[in-house]
């Protein structure tokens, strides 16, 4: 694998369509539209939410989102890191990992003292990367675990670039 970059969303907004379409074969509660409308807010602003995609040489490999829910899981309205997605061929290749780890820095340097996020089936994954389970939930229909990391302020390194 050629070496990988992490570049925000505004870097390279010719991959929006790219990584609307991966989140649409992942997660299919939203039609392809709606997901392409709901990235195309990540573009507008430096401040969350944003996504970061991993490029291998050229080509996408996997993105990651923080973005701000209200109350989602019955917690006051927060910064979660959401749509994590590594392409197939490359997961279990430490993409994932470099994913969240630029994640949790964008978050500190924009001030986040701590992370939420939900899975419905990787939290012995998120647990190896220094994440804490804080409770079952119901999300989407499915059972989920709700998890949350504390961010370290040392952690401060701009993404785009």
């Amino acid at each position: 694998m050629a070496s990988l970059r992490l570049l925000d969303l505004r870097c390279c907004r010719e991959r929006l369509a790219t990584i609307a379409s991966w989140h649409q074969l992942e997660w299919q509660q939203q039609d392809l539209s709606e997901r392409t409308r709901q990235l195309t807010t990540h573009l507008e602003t430096e401040a969350i939410p944003t996504t970061l995609v991993a490029l291998s040489g050229d080509c996408a490999v996997g993105s990651v989102s923080l973005v701000r829910y209200q109350r989602l899981g019955g917690y006051p309205a927060s910064v979660w890191l959401a749509n994590m997605y590594v392409v197939p061929e490359l997961r279990l290749k430490g993409v994932g990992s470099r994913l969240v780890a630029g994640a949790e820095a964008e978050a500190a340097r924009q001030g986040v003292e701590k992370l939420f996020l939900y899975t419905h089936d990787q939290e012995n994954y998120y647990k190896k990367l220094g994440w804490h389970s804080l409770r079952q939930h119901r999300l989407a229909g499915r059972p989920a675990t709700i998890m949350t990391r504390t961010l370290d302020e040392a952690r401060n390194q701009k993404a785009c670039g």
